[in-house]
């Protein structure tokens, strides 16, 4: 919705208001911090320990946070798997 103001004169500024009546209320979302985030942090902290010779440990236990994030992903596709293969035989056994 536009408003002119009609008492204008040729010397005077017009001044154009502009109403947004269908603007949502934007409510500030809270961050959320993602597991992959934490593990890439523990994994730089640790590389960060074993650089200053702190943690004596082979670089397998260093990189381990990062194993774990495709790892974990791959667990989900997995069990997603598993879940419509189970109700796909159990629709299939309803069938017959």
């Amino acid at each position: 919705m536009t408003i002119h103001p009609s008492d204008s004169t040729p010397n005077q500024v017009s001044v154009i208001y502009t109403i947004d009546l269908h603007r949502d209320k934007q409510v500030p979302k809270p961050r959320r911090v993602k597991l992959s985030s934490i593990l890439f942090g523990v994994f730089l902290i640790l590389v960060l320990v074993k650089q200053l010779h702190v943690l004596e440990v082979s670089w397998w236990w260093i990189c381990l946070p990062i194993y774990l994030i495709p790892a974990g992903y791959g667990l989900l596709i997995i069990v997603i798997f598993l879940i419509w293969l189970g109700q796909e035989l159990q629709h299939r056994l309803r069938i017959r």
